[in-house]
């Protein structure tokens, strides 16, 4: 089902709803951040940059910042494991969720933790190395991406609505511009849950 059309607050509650019933929430141990982000931001050469940059982005609550860190052809995909209630935003829907989220929220803590990366090729490009990753879902026929597999967790603290922390694994995929040889995120894919 894709979501077309919402206003800002229907963005927000399908957002805030989302994060409540598809992953793990209960209340963080403590309110105090364990390890401040520098208001910095890096140019964002390697993946692991734009990371750093992404959890700047959500630990400042600055969606200026987390709009830089998303390629102009971005999407968000959830797909819930026991229902057949897909979510996709594109780019624009997925920056106004994250204003009204931050705009909603006193603190926000989010900590990556890497899995895994690996290199995926377009079907049509030349010289794929052997046993590499094709993508499958010809999704980029033409240009190699960057799949990021990060456990992910987020310490959220709403004004409202109480504190909640959300643990799952996130796969964001990256592609480097050709000129600027900068990296952005061009698909952020919830993965299965994870409980403890």
């Amino acid at each position: 089902m894709r979501i077309k059309s919402l206003s800002t607050i229907s963005l927000w509650i399908v957002c805030l709803v989302l994060l409540m019933s598809v992953s793990c929430v209960f209340s963080p141990k403590s309110g105090k951040k364990e390890d401040p982000v520098p208001p910095k931001t890096q140019i964002p050469l390697t993946t692991q940059i734009v990371i750093e940059n992404l959890q700047a982005a959500f630990n400042l609550r600055d969606a200026e910042l987390y709009e830089k860190t998303l390629h102009e052809d971005f999407y968000y995909q959830y797909t819930p494991e026991y229902d057949d209630h897909s979510v996709i935003w594109t780019r624009t829907e997925e920056i106004e969720a994250i204003r009204n989220m931050f705009a909603q929220t006193k603190d926000f803590v989010l900590t990556p933790s890497l899995i895994s990366i690996q290199e995926e090729y377009g079907q049509n490009m030349k010289d794929i190395p052997p046993g590499a990753a094709i993508d499958s879902d010809d999704e980029h026929p033409d240009e190699k991406w960057i799949i990021c597999n990060y456990y992910i967790t987020m310490d959220i603290f709403l004004s409202d609505l109480g504190d909640f922390k959300v643990q799952q694994d996130m796969k964001f995929k990256m592609v480097e511009d050709p000129v600027t040889h900068y990296y952005s995120i061009i698909r952020w894919v919830d993965d299965a849950l994870i409980t403890e």
